[in-house]
């Protein structure tokens, strides 16, 4: 029998901000090979449980595994390096005048800017991406000037640029 690896693990896995609580209580396993969709309401905790589960959101109780590891302060760069995040309404409320090339570039080391040294490799990876979904001209441009969909496009870039282990898109139909 093949038994598939849990690439992500939670238990009672709950995020509160004051008395109110936006998750409570998840128990979920995501296996390599699985494909999964989470649906709810409007306000009932999705981009809120996928920003925790890509690492840039935090929880406030339970267990979260990624890659058979918790997040660290250590490992928290790197792991979110593995996992292709793309989530307008998390990075509209980052990002603002950054350029497209940052943006993109960013998703390399895991962080929110692009303030590390870049290859040459690199960057023609970022140009081809950018071309292949028809926002190379706009690679320049402060984020915030580009219409929704073009900064659906940058999202989906930055995802990709390193090939992620694990891609998670909140809203993926916008």
């Amino acid at each position: 029998m093949n038994m598939k690896e849990a690439i992500i693990q939670t238990t009672k896995l709950g995020c509160r901000y004051g008395n109110k609580y936006l998750l409570q209580n998840i128990d979920w396993t995501v296996c390599t090979g699985e494909h999964w969709l989470i649906f709810g309401l409007n306000g009932s905790g999705k981009t809120t449980l996928v920003t925790i589960l890509a690492g840039y959101g935090y929880f406030s109780e339970g267990e979260l595994a990624v890659f058979g590891t918790p997040y660290t302060e250590s490992n928290v760069l790197a792991k979110r390096a593995r996992i292709g995040l793309v989530s307008g309404s998390f990075f509209d409320r980052i990002y603002t005048q950054e350029s497209v090339l940052d943006i993109v570039l960013s998703g390399l080391s895991g962080t929110l800017s692009a303030d590390f040294s870049v290859s040459a490799k690199d960057r023609r990876r970022t140009l081809a991406l950018l071309e292949a979904l028809g926002i190379l001209d706009k690679r320049l441009m402060p984020f915030a000037n580009l219409s929704k969909g073009q900064r659906q496009n940058v999202l989906i870039a930055r995802a990709l640029i390193n090939t992620p282990d694990i891609l998670i898109m909140d809203e993926p139909a916008t």
